[in-house]
């Protein structure tokens, strides 16, 4: 039978040991991910590796370093985008059952997937072609009323991921957006109402 009083006297000592034989991966960790410092309890967000090999969790505007064994992911909720304003039926929407029955519901944003991309036509580079060219999809998906995309970003340091998490709230007719990290991928839902 386990004792609770003696935990609840020597709650340093169970930390330690807990920290002893855990420790975050932290390349298993993207920009932005929320993370919980477990001696303080505190959560913030992870903004990359430190020089030492420490994490640099962003906690309101202040920067720490946290020792990887010392961090634990928290689970990020599903972002959900409400519509801005209402989307006009009729004559704006002329779509064909068939185009959209053949619209291709996933769009894989690593540039190798990509035959038509010109560096000196983008002096800005990869970043900005990659955010014009799901910009593009993402126009194409609501012309053709697809109810649900899946926008695969890949898996980074996060950088692609928000600026298509940006995007999106460009968007009167994005409804929800699911985050499927380990998959690098957004699931986005839309609503023509």
């Amino acid at each position: 039978m386990l004792n609770l009083r003696g935990i609840t006297k020597q709650p340093r000592l169970i930390l330690k040991i807990f920290l002893k034989f855990y420790s975050m991966d932290l390349n298993d960790l993207w920009i932005g991910d929320k993370v919980k410092m477990i001696s303080s309890g505190e959560i913030g967000k992870f903004e990359g590796v430190d020089p030492s090999g420490m994490a640099n969790v962003r906690i309101g505007k202040e920067l720490k370093l946290a020792a990887p064994s010392d961090l634990m992911q928290e689970e990020d909720e599903d972002v959900f985008i409400q519509p801005k304003k209402k989307v006009q039926k009729g004559k704006d929407f002329n779509f064909e059952i068939m185009e959209m029955a053949s619209f291709n519901r996933k769009f894989d944003l690593h540039m190798e997937s990509f035959n038509d991309y010109e560096p000196r036509s983008w002096p800005s580079g990869e970043l900005d072609f990659q955010v014009y060219k799901c910009r593009n999809y993402l126009k194409e998906a609501i012309k053709n009323r697809v109810p649900r995309v899946e926008i695969i970003h890949g898996r980074g340091k996060g950088i692609l991921k928000n600026e298509v998490m940006n995007l999106l709230f460009v968007f009167d007719e994005v409804k929800s957006v699911n985050r499927h990290e380990h998959e690098g991928m957004l699931e986005v839902w839309f609503d023509y109402v």
